[in-house]
């Protein structure tokens, strides 16, 4: 593909080197544990982030392209397991070298700083060369899980309001909800977080077990796997 101007990238390195950032990280619709997928927490905690990776896949992506996820991680990296199919991959940042390598069977180097390429990494080895300086590499693709996803990747929005970020969900015939650092999507706790919690209500005069309460975001049939999922893994 043909390379893209430095601007396009520029507002999120910017945005990038402004605070410290983790070497790894989703957004868009996420694998997550005993659920459907759904918003990635980092999408909702960090809106603004959210909204210029999206802008740069309004402007760069084939109109053709699908994705339901946006991968980005510093230097070497690892792909998410659950990307299948067509991946979009572009690298940008102060660095040389570091270039893509398809095993398509024998070695073929691709410079993609700048200049994405689209192939299907479920399909294709690769790997990338060591790289001099700062890389950061941006993936767009479709998550492959066998749930369906609570919601399309349409019905979020990044909006900026009253000088903060947030990220809009929207709901036929419902009032928009806002999403943000300090008002997210519910999460299942990790296994060391139940037992902390189980510890603690052990310690304290037990109650009567109150009746499992459906999460208005998921179908009736959704919230019976999940149910049926917490309970299996007790």
């Amino acid at each position: 593909m043909e390379e893209v101007d430095d601007s396009v990238y520029r507002p999120l390195l910017e945005y990038l080197n402004s605070k410290k950032q983790p070497q790894n990280m989703i957004y868009g619709l996420s694998f997550i544990r005993g659920q459907p997928p759904d918003l990635s927490k980092r999408s909702w905690t960090d809106p603004r982030m959210y909204y210029l990776i999206m802008k740069i896949a309004l402007v760069c992506l084939p109109i053709d392209f699908t994705y339901t996820s946006a991968q980005l991680f510093k230097g070497i990296g690892k792909l998410d397991t659950h990307n299948k199919g067509k991946t979009y991959m572009v690298r940008f940042g102060s660095y040389t070298e570091g270039e893509l390598v398809l095993k398509t069977p024998h070695d073929v180097e691709h410079n993609i700083r700048h200049r994405p390429i689209i192939f299907d990494c479920s399909e294709t080895e690769y790997f990338f060369k060591e790289s001099k300086g700062d890389v950061w590499t941006l993936v767009f693709y479709t998550l492959s899980t066998k749930y369906p996803p609570v919601k399309s990747l349409k019905d979020y929005e990044a909006v900026f309001e009253s000088g903060k970020w947030s990220i809009a969900m929207y709901k036929p015939g419902e009032q928009t909800v806002y999403l943000s650092k300090k008002s997210g999507l519910g999460r299942p706790l990790t296994k060391k977080k139940q037992e902390e919690k189980t510890s603690f209500l052990g310690s304290h005069k037990a109650k009567k077990p109150e009746a499992p309460v459906d999460d208005p975001r998921f179908t009736a049939v959704q919230n019976l796997m999940i149910r049926a999922s917490t309970f299996n893994a007790e």
